[in-house]
């Protein structure tokens, strides 16, 4: 083997080096982006939003319409209310599918 020859292979053995270390780089920060962007869904509540109370609707056990929701309060003392409903016959119906 020649000096050339010798001097040749070494610098294809530190490019075939740097190329390896730019993958694994690059791999990371793939690995990196999806932590953080699971992280950042999961922190959001993932696909379902979280409900809050309307300002103004307070527990009353059984039906009662406060500002246009109808609302249930349950005997626990948690209740439930909805802006979908009509009147029917003077009864109060949910529009909510069980």
């Amino acid at each position: 083997m020649t000096l050339s020859t010798l001097a040749h292979a070494a610098r294809r053995a530190q490019r075939t080096q740097q190329i390896h270390g730019t993958l694994r780089i690059v791999r990371i920060a793939v690995i990196l982006a999806g932590v953080l962007g699971l992280s950042a869904f999961a922190a959001q509540g993932g696909l379902t939003p979280a409900a809050h109370a309307a300002t103004g609707l307070r527990y009353q056990r059984g039906y009662s319409v406060q500002q246009a929701w109808l609302c249930y309060g349950w005997s626990n003392g948690t209740y439930h209310c909805t802006r979908h409903w009509t009147r029917s016959g003077g009864r109060l119906i949910s529009l909510n599918t069980a």
